[in-house]
């Protein structure tokens, strides 16, 4: 109860809300489909030009650059054979993984950087958005891809990591993942988010889990109660999702009614490894911006390992589960707030 109390105290109920607080009233959940990447983009960057309240100085072009999607096309001629779908976190925008990409570009991907519905704009559109407009978007990207590249690859950051993850169980055809610091567990007392977001119909200040000056161009430190909400909500989603693949790969292996036949199967996956699982390991190193380091550089960063592996007569997939906080992609300032407790494993 202690806590409960200590939570509800925490939150901005005598600070001031403002313009960007409010939703911009530009639809958040996707619409028709887009026709193509290209209409995507220019949608999105129309959007982010008339919901900003800040584009009265002379960063104007930067800041809708940096928070509008975009893709980098390989140099080579032909069509690509392997492109990559970068994702942001919650509160983020694509400008978070702009050196990624760029340095995927190098490698000769075909590279499209996303925007989650709610985010770029202002705060206030995370007061409605849910985490099925974030899949549907996703999804809809998705299938524009396989008209681009032949293979698929997936990319993102705390809650696009989980949103990738949750995509990949439901598209057979993705080819690998590359998550950093997913959010695959959530704090216990995020269960309040749902209830106050609600109650924020009625009051504002309720709504909001934190209140900031949002002086960062390219991250909302403002943050809804809704949207940590919808990140719960999405993490039961990927378990749930998740139980029934196990349930499915569970049915197919051999009910065993005897010690007999136990020793049996178990003699069988000894001798024949490879029918059930296979897969090889590597590995690389990153920096904290998430740039590949080459050679023998001795930059501070992180060792990525990877995994290609095979289960039963499943698709073959490369996989990468980073751990480590969101406070190290972050700028040696003040960005952690406490919306971190919520997000980060």
């Amino acid at each position: 109860m202690s806590k409960i109390l200590h939570f509800l105290a925490s939150l901005p109920i005598g600070r001031q809300l403002s313009e960007r607080h409010r939703p911009s009233g530009l639809p958040t959940a996707p619409q028709e489909p887009p026709d193509s990447i290209e209409s995507y983009l220019d949608a999105c960057r129309r959007k982010v030009e008339a919901a900003r309240t800040d584009l009265d100085s002379q960063q104007r072009a930067w800041i809708v650059e940096g928070n509008s999607p975009y893709v980098l096309k390989p140099d080579a001629p032909g069509r690509p054979g392997r492109g990559i779908l970068m994702l942001h976190g919650l509160s983020d925008s694509p400008f978070l993984v702009r050196d990624i990409a760029r340095y995927f570009h190098r490698k000769g991907f075909y590279v499209l950087a996303m925007q989650l519905p709610g985010h770029g704009t202002r705060p206030g559109d995370l007061l409605h958005v849910s985490w099925k407009d974030w899949a549907t978007a996703h999804q809809q990207l998705l299938e524009l891809m396989r008209a681009e590249v032949d293979d698929i690859y997936l990319l993102g950051f705390s809650a696009g990591a989980t949103l990738n993850l949750y995509q990949s169980i439901r598209n057979a055809d993705i080819k690998g993942l590359f998550m950093f610091a997913p959010a695959l567990r959530i704090s216990f007392m995020s269960w309040l988010a749902c209830p106050l977001a609600y109650l924020g119909k009625w009051s504002r200040r309720l709504a909001w889990f934190d209140v900031q000056p949002d002086t960062d161009c390219f991250k909302y430190e403002s943050l809804t109660t809704r949207s940590i909400c919808e990140v719960r909500e999405m993490i039961k989603a990927v378990r749930r999702l998740n139980a029934l693949v196990e349930r499915e790969i569970a049915q197919g292996v051999p009910r065993l009614t005897s010690l007999e036949d136990y020793l049996e199967f178990v003699a069988d996956v000894l001798g024949n490894p490879q029918q059930y699982l296979n897969g090889c390991s590597s590995s690389i190193r990153l920096s904290r911006l998430g740039i590949k380091l080459e050679g023998g550089r001795t930059d501070a960063g992180n060792e990525i390992p990877l995994f290609l592996f095979r289960l039963a007569s499943h698709t073959p997939r490369v996989g990468s589960l980073v751990r480590f906080p969101r406070a190290e992609l972050l700028p040696p300032q003040d960005f952690v707030r406490r919306a971190d407790l919520f997000l980060t494993l």
